[in-house]
């Protein structure tokens, strides 16, 4: 089920990034089968839901202070990110709760000297810790 909701948060991830539904157009990356498209390559300004799984997040102050990580992603029935989910205190995982951010809430960015992939947001540790714990639930509302 996990590695059914990364595929899925990928797919949808890329087009989040976008700023919205993207309508893809047949080209070299697109090839029409019938009624359905298939992507050959991932789009330039896309990126996969594996690879933000795990991801640093970090406040956007100038201190760059170290919150926690994306430990999930939330989709609506539609298939847009709705959130990230995010890990904070504890330590090595034990104690740790599970934040949700609304994703217009964050901003994708590479780390110092262009470095690794980071996830930014308005808040900091405290705060987060201070922040409702996020409740995953049993049923996804996906068939609705």
């Amino acid at each position: 089920m996990q590695g059914l909701k990364v595929v899925a948060a990928g797919v949808v991830l890329g087009t989040a990034m976008t700023m919205g539904t993207v309508a893809m157009a047949a080209d070299e990356d697109t090839r029409e089968h019938g009624s359905k498209s298939y992507i050959s390559s991932m789009p330039q300004s896309a990126v996969h839901a594996s690879d933000l799984i795990g991801t640093s997040v970090r406040s956007r102050g100038s201190d760059g202070e170290e919150i926690g990580s994306v430990t999930d992603l939330v989709l609506d029935r539609h298939g847009q990110v709705t959130a990230v989910v995010v890990g904070v205190g504890g330590f090595l995982g034990v104690g740790e709760k599970e934040v949700a951010i609304s994703w217009d809430r964050t901003e994708l960015a590479s780390g110092a000297d262009g470095g690794e992939r980071v996830v930014r947001i308005d808040a900091d540790q405290s705060s987060l810790e201070e922040a409702p714990e996020y409740q995953s639930g049993e049923d996804s509302g996906m068939s609705e």
